[in-house]
């Protein structure tokens, strides 16, 4: 293959790839997103209406998404309570057939989860190359590894595995929605932006393509790729997120 240069004239000549969505103008195909927000804030339930929504090809909160399979690894929120959380989803009449989980004992065979050993990882990508998900859902980022949060460089590896395991897979790349906490937040505090929100370094804000930060029923949105927005939600007895508009 002959090396080439282009000028930025020839560059801007070339043809553009069509922008694809798995939920139109939220979540890029093959965008890393991460989702944080305080602890029993509804980031789970949140991040599983999405997935439920783009598993039929129906609207999440208003948006359209683009059919496909949902890959959900759950490796913070126990079991039982995600029984509840699944049941309490479909009850309320989100369908769960494209939804996929792995098998529960196999899974519990890589906890604590570590996704830099060499077998944890091969088995969390031949579950992506499995399923073939438009989108994977980890939950969460603290639980995928023994590292310092407020350490760059120990971010650094854990982020570029979760990259080569979904956004950079090699046969089927997706996109992925990451659940992490927040800083400690309290009603006295004034509400941080939502790059700044999240716990830890900085590292795992600039890595991604888009911030939801879930607080007080609204979701500051900060992506890569459009303007920044805020989501106003409604958060119903059930536990279901809806929307009560945009600014």
């Amino acid at each position: 293959m002959e090396i080439r240069a282009l000028t930025a004239t020839e560059y801007l000549s070339l043809p553009q790839p069509p922008q694809r969505w798995v939920i139109d103008q939220l979540v890029p195909a093959q965008a890393l997103v991460v989702l944080w927000g305080p602890a029993k804030e509804g980031k789970t339930t949140l991040a599983l209406q999405a997935g439920c929504a783009v598993t039929q090809g129906t609207p999440f909160l208003g948006y359209d998404t683009q059919r496909g399979p949902v890959l959900l690894v759950q490796v913070d929120t126990p079991r039982p309570e995600l029984t509840q959380i699944l049941i309490r989803l479909s009850q309320h009449g989100l369908a769960m057939d494209g939804l996929f989980l792995p098998d529960p004992d196999q899974l519990e065979v890589h906890k604590p989860m570590n996704i830099l050993d060499k077998d944890t990882f091969f088995y969390l990508q031949t579950l992506v190359k499995l399923v073939q998900p438009s989108l994977v859902i980890v939950d969460c980022f603290r639980e995928l590894g023994s590292f310092k949060e407020n350490v760059s460089e120990e971010q650094r590896p854990i982020v570029n595995a979760l990259k080569a395991m979904t956004t950079n897979h090699p046969s089927h790349p997706c996109a992925c929605l990451l659940l992490h906490h927040t800083t400690k937040l309290t009603s006295r505090e004034v509400v941080p932006d939502a790059k700044d929100a999240g716990r830890g370094s900085g590292y795992l804000a600039g890595a991604v393509d888009s911030i939801w930060f879930l607080y007080q029923g609204k979701v500051q949105l900060d992506p890569r790729f459009a303007k920044k927005q805020v989501l106003y939600l409604d958060h119903s007895p059930e536990g279901i997120w809806t929307s009560r508009g945009t600014s």
